[in-house]
Formats: C-alpha cells, sequence, structure tokens
C-alpha cells in the first residue's frame, strides 16, 4: 500500500473508531466514504477546509454556522449534465469532519446503527438514496476489503496498535 494511502489511513482509522463506539456506524464504512469522499485526502476541500466528505448545506435558512466552501460540481439536473455552484461544510479538522459525518449517517440512515457487514451497510445507503458524492458503490466495498478497514470496527482496540 503506497505510504500516503497508509498515512491517510492511519490518521482517519481512529478517528472512524471513536465515532463508531459514540454512535454505533461502522467506522470501516466512515473510512471508505472518507477515501472515496476526498480521495486520501488530496482533494483541496480535504486540505484547505478539512472536509473528508462533503456535506451540502442546503440553502435557504440552514442552521450551519462553521466554515463554508464552494466547489463547481457537475451532473445530470433535469435529464442534462450541468454543472453548478454548491456550498458544503467545512470544519477545523479531520477530527471535527469524522464527527459530523457519524452524525450525519446516524440522523439520516439510523438503520446503519449496529451495521457491521459492508455489503448490508451499502444496500441501506442505496435504499436510502445516500449521495454526499457520486459515489461508485463497488468501489466502497472494494476500498473496505483492499485495506481491511473491518478492522477498525471494534470499540476495543485500533489496529497496529
Amino acid at each position: 500500500m503506497p505510504i500516503r494511502i497508509t498515512s491517510f489511513i492511519r490518521q482517519v482509522g481512529p478517528l472512524a473508531n471513536e465515532e463508531m463506539a459514540r454512535t454505533g456506524v461502522s467506522a470501516a464504512l466512515m473510512i471508505a466514504l472518507a477515501i472515496k469522499g476526498c480521495t486520501y485526502g488530496r482533494r483541496d476541500y480535504a486540505t484547505e477546509h478539512h472536509a473528508l466528505v462533503r456535506i451540502p448545506i442546503p440553502p435557504p435558512g440552514d442552521s450551519w454556522d462553521g466554515d463554508r466552501f464552494r466547489i463547481r460540481i457537475g451532473g445530470y439536473y433535469h435529464g442534462m449534465y450541468t454543472y453548478r455552484m454548491r456550498t458544503f461544510r467545512g470544519y477545523d479538522s479531520w477530527k471535527d469532519s469524522m464527527h459530523d459525518l457519524a452524525d450525519y449517517l446516524k440522523e439520516h440512515h439510523p438503520a446503519l446503527v449496529g451495521v457491521r457487514q459492508i455489503d448490508e451497510a451499502v444496500r441501506i445507503l442505496v435504499r436510502d438514496r445516500y449521495a454526499l458524492d457520486d459515489l461508485d458503490w463497488t468501489e466502497v466495498l472494494s476500498l473496505v476489503d483492499k485495506y481491511s478497514l473491518t478492522e477498525y470496527d471494534t470499540h476495543r482496540a485500533i489496529p497496529g496498535e
């Protein structure tokens, strides 16, 4: 595994493990979403705004009082591929970002709480139409397997310690 990937997983893995202990949402799932969401911490929003995934701020009158960032997002809207500017939540640290991701998943997808089978968790997210990013769900499953992320799904220990 390249050093950058190893370093990223070693940084966010313990954060996800802490959040799993607090919320019951799989650490492996959150790590895989973070890997996919910010390309192992390489996206500008991951370095400048500490966002591991892009959680949108819905206008108007949202209650988010933290950092914000805007980026141009491409996608299909009303049958046509177009680009539009979207506003997302920013954070003071990756720890804060992981905390918010865990809260978001627990609040919006409560069936995830306690689920440790990643394929089941993915089915729940697909059913609930989860989309913080345009995710390829087979890639999420592949990331969990490739990097043995289920090792982080324990309240007692963090892999490698």
